[in-house]
């Protein structure tokens, strides 16, 4: 599951995101006030990714400008919460880097997660919960309209021995929904809308064609001695191809209904040589965002969907290349966490 936010992706958390992890949770203001012990090493907090936060519906908060975890929010159900609820009703928990405190990220989270949690999951009351002298966080439950309950005393934490007095607010879905009536519709162009990503049907690829076009657009800009420009009926017709291979498949991106961006998919199982060990892995032959719609966080939840397809198949691997004048959609692919490993070289004559 991936969620999005204005400024913020929430996705699963990755062992790959284990440096950035350390980055935050190694800061002595951020862990024990929320009742884990500060990260000693990058090695402590890829275990804790393997262990702790790849629980269900534990997501890394994404800053979408960057493309790099800043905090994590998690949604535990049932007997899965800290405070022993039925399984109708959820406790949320989260935390944020320092250098991200005071600008809004968590509230805007939390606010998902409540969306989530009600709508999606059909919760009927949400909880959340601060120790004593975390004023942050008791700010951020008041700002999402969490109300005071109780308060527990000699409450165990992460940190082994130590007892902490814990303040316990909650919400009920009916209370929630009422709020969410009162708020006024932002006009268009202003709201983060809602985004889905999913496989393509036959009905979506004159639409996909449209942005696919878009994309030879640039190509013919950057290369021009190379591509040519316009869209062809062969061009067109070749999506219909990739849709009718067993090995392919089309990911599309909607914003608010309307698809805004794609990826072509290859499953690729190459076979052992006598110079290379056999390699599966996931192709991205063709993507693209609708240039109307860049820099919003659709090509990132893209990449995220295309993770999760990837590790729900047992594939470990994800390629693509590009052409090294789109300096922007490198700089989006790094901070997606792709890394360049070869390079096509060219000697003009």
């Amino acid at each position: 599951m991936i969620l999005e936010t204005e400024r913020l992706i929430l996705r699963p958390w990755e062992e790959s995101d284990a440096e950035e992890l350390y980055r935050y949770a190694s800061h002595p203001d951020v862990g024990p006030i929320t009742g884990w012990a500060v990260h000693q090493s990058a090695e402590e907090s890829r275990q804790v990714i393997r262990t702790v936060l790849s629980a269900p519906e534990t997501y890394a908060a994404v800053l979408k400008e960057t493309g790099r975890p800043v905090g994590s929010i998690s949604l535990m159900t049932g007997a899965r919460s800290n405070i022993g609820l039925p399984d109708e009703e959820g406790e949320i928990g989260y935390w944020i880097g320092v250098p991200y405190w005071g600008r809004g990220l968590i509230p805007e989270a939390v606010r998902e997660i409540m969306r989530h949690g009600f709508e999606d999951l059909g919760l009927v009351k949400l909880w959340c919960g601060y120790f004593e002298g975390n004023l942050k966080s008791k700010r951020v439950q008041e700002k999402c309209g969490f109300r005071y309950h109780h308060t527990a005393e000699n409450v165990p934490c992460a940190i082994p021995g130590l007892l902490r007095t814990e303040y316990v607010s909650c919400i009920p879905k009916e209370e929630w929904a009422a709020g969410q009536a009162k708020k006024p519709v932002k006009a268009a162009g202003n709201a983060a809308g809602t985004t889905v990503c999913r496989f393509a049907e036959e009905k979506d690829l004159e639409r996909v064609n449209e942005l696919r076009r878009q994309v030879n657009d640039v190509h013919v800009n950057g290369k021009p001695e190379i591509f040519k420009p316009g869209f062809s009926e062969e061009m067109r017709g070749i999506i219909y191809e990739i849709f009718r291979d067993p090995l392919k498949k089309i990911a599309v991106c909607e914003r608010d209904g309307q698809i805004s961006g794609f990826a072509v998919l290859h499953r690729v199982s190459r076979p052992e040589s006598h110079i290379r060990r056999a390699l599966e892995y996931l192709d991205i032959d063709e993507f693209g965002v609708d240039e109307a719609c860049r820099r919003e966080g659709i090509g990132t939840c893209l990449v995220g969907f295309l993770r999760e397809y990837a590790r729900r198949n047992g594939i470990g691997r994800i390629e693509l290349n590009m052409w090294e004048f789109n300096q922007g959609a490198l700089a989006f692919y790094e901070a997606a966490g792709f890394s360049t490993y070869r390079r096509y070289l060219e000697m003009k004559l």
